[in-house]
């Protein structure tokens, strides 16, 4: 096994397209790591950098403590798993598995062995005189695990690998993935532009956008802490709700205005608003983080508006709401205390939850939040 380190690394296509930029991130030897964010953002690159298949444009990148600048893919000593499996259709299981073995010049008796134990482990070992082209998608994909494991590679890439099954399948593959990480320990780069299926199997999730690293940290902390408006808005489904807010600079202290309701601020963000220059910051408030009430009364600590339209999703519903103010909220709630589309309602928030945001092209968390 081995650590991967990527020191201010850039990738650049035809002199004007960034695919990855200024990347500095390590992936200690045994941690799962997930590389997370929307299409084009320089995801696969990464792992491509990794495997030798492109060439950094500037920087340098290590897999333990060797730079890899000079090596060939080959040599690297490790096993991406592409997202469509990448098997060879006329070869059967055993053979797509063994392959690289083969390659190798190891022994046939030693390579039965990975194989076989590989399989077991994997569940496919009924399947390894079938011809790949007559595998289902799930076990297509177990496959391609099966065959990235025998080589016992420093670290595994792996692409979108549960990318375009059934979700039941891929609820399914996910455990098992969690689970073969526990067995084996092997240090793995994971990509997905799923945001659940990274906070379901990463140890520290890395979150891209536009090529650029925007935040690393653990599930809890990229979801309760998250350092920008982009990583906020990009975790949680519902996503995140974003309001305009006017800081109140007062004689007993700040507070804040949100649509037309006023709200005192426990002490941190009051400290960190302390600093903030200019009359007004993005609120963030997760939708369910809102509790919904009837309203009988004008203002108050609470926000107002008008159902719109409800989702029923059996264990909650999602109610949207037009507020006075012109905005619109979306708030999460039981499907037994639903209000009917039209109803007045009262949103309450607590303080303690919200996120505030610089309005600016940073649009940092004004939190104190490490990167």
């Amino acid at each position: 096994m081995a650590s991967i380190a990527f020191q201010q690394v850039t990738k650049t296509y035809d002199r004007h397209t960034v695919a990855v930029s200024d990347l500095t991130l390590e992936v200690p030897d045994g941690q799962f790591l997930v590389l997370v964010g929307p299409s084009g953002c320089g995801k696969t690159t990464t792992l491509r950098l990794v495997a030798g298949l492109e060439t950094p444009t500037s920087g340098a990148i290590h897999i333990g403590a060797k730079p890899v600048a000079d090596v060939s893919p080959r040599d690297r000593n490790v096993a991406m798993v592409f997202q469509d499996g990448a098997l060879y259709p006329h070869m059967d299981v055993y053979a797509n598995m063994a392959f690289a073995l083969r390659m190798k010049r190891l022994s046939a008796t030693e390579a039965r062995r990975r194989v076989v134990a590989a399989a077991e482990m994997l569940g496919i070992a009924s399947l390894l005189h079938r011809k790949s082209a007559a595998l289902s998608g799930g076990e297509r994909r177990r496959v391609a695990l099966g065959r990235a494991m025998v080589r016992e590679p420093a670290a595994f890439l792996l692409d979108e690998p549960l990318s375009s099954l059934d979700p039941l399948l891929q609820g399914a593959l996910r455990t098992e993935l969690k689970a073969l990480h526990q067995r084996l320990a092997t240090t793995t780069l994971y990509v997905t532009h799923d945001q659940a299926e990274a906070m379901a199997l990463g140890q520290r999730i890395g979150v891209l956008h536009h090529g650029r690293l925007q935040q690393v940290g653990s599930p809890d902390d990229i979801y309760r802490r998250p350092a920008n408006r982009f990583v906020a808005g990009f975790f949680g489904m519902p996503p995140m709700n974003f309001l305009t807010a006017r800081v109140r600079r007062q004689h007993e202290g700040l507070s804040l205005e949100i649509a037309g309701a006023g709200f005192d601020l426990p002490a941190p963000l009051r400290s960190s608003l302390a600093g903030h220059v200019g009359p007004t910051v993005l609120a963030g408030i997760r939708p369910h983080d809102l509790s919904l009430k009837p309203r009988t009364g004008p203002g108050g600590d609470a926000l107002s508006g008008k159902v719109t339209h409800i989702e029923p999703l059996g264990s909650r519903c999602d109610v949207h709401v037009q507020l006075h103010s012109g905005e619109k909220c979306v708030v999460c709630t039981a499907p037994d205390s639903v209000p009917r589309v039209g109803a007045d309602v009262s949103l309450h928030i607590d303080p303690d939850r919200l996120h505030l945001f610089e309005p600016d092209g940073t649009c940092r968390n004004i939190r104190d939040v490490a990167v």
